[in-house]
């Protein structure tokens, strides 16, 4: 992948992503307070953004190791390859900007073989979306506005960090709505 296609596909994938998770705002604010509300439209979202996070997470797998032929497996894989060039990965947190409610996340935080996280979420809701949890919830009412977040903000994480291979040092390959431009 090189910087013009990491632009054209990514960057823009992103800002339609952002742009659908800013739009559902008109009718529940990004606030903590909203965080286990579900909908059909969040499943759509969380499972087109946690798509784009394994292709993007796939390619940087790409050109971390210089060997496209390389078949990662699963998102487990791969996070553990992008973690061997950004030991702290685990700890990266971005936080909301103006407009929105000051939140941060640390996303990648537990996103480790047998964790619950917001991609086992995912995993489920693609998988076995209509089977209940051991609270009797239904796999479908994960696709909440938190694992939304959670989603969207490792999505751009990641997009930095690409796009810092890409010179993008100071400045990010692309401008977020919702998110700072930097990590901490």
């Amino acid at each position: 992948m090189d910087k013009t296609t990491f632009i054209r596909h990514y960057c823009t994938n992103y800002r339609i992503l952002e742009d659908k998770v800013i739009d559902s705002s008109d009718y529940v604010s990004i606030d903590r307070n909203n965080y286990a509300t579900f909908s059909s439209n969040y499943i759509f979202l969380f499972l087109s953004i946690c798509s784009e996070i394994d292709s993007l997470a796939g390619e940087y797998c790409n050109i971390i190791s210089s060997d496209s032929d390389v078949n990662w497996g699963g998102i487990v894989n791969k996070i553990d390859l992008i973690i061997s060039k950004h030991p702290n990965l685990r700890n990266k947190r971005i936080d909301t900007k103006d407009p929105f409610e000051k939140q941060s996340f640390v996303p990648f935080t537990k996103i480790e073989e047998n964790t619950t996280s917001w991609w086992t979420d995912y995993n489920k809701i693609k998988h076995n979306r209509t089977e209940k949890d051991s609270s009797g919830r239904y796999n479908y009412q994960k696709a909440n506005l938190k694992n939304i977040l959670h989603a969207i903000a490792s999505l751009y994480i990641l997009l930095l960090l690409i796009g810092k291979e890409f010179g993008f040092d100071n400045t990010s390959p692309i401008t977020s709505k919702l998110f700072q431009d930097y990590i901490v």
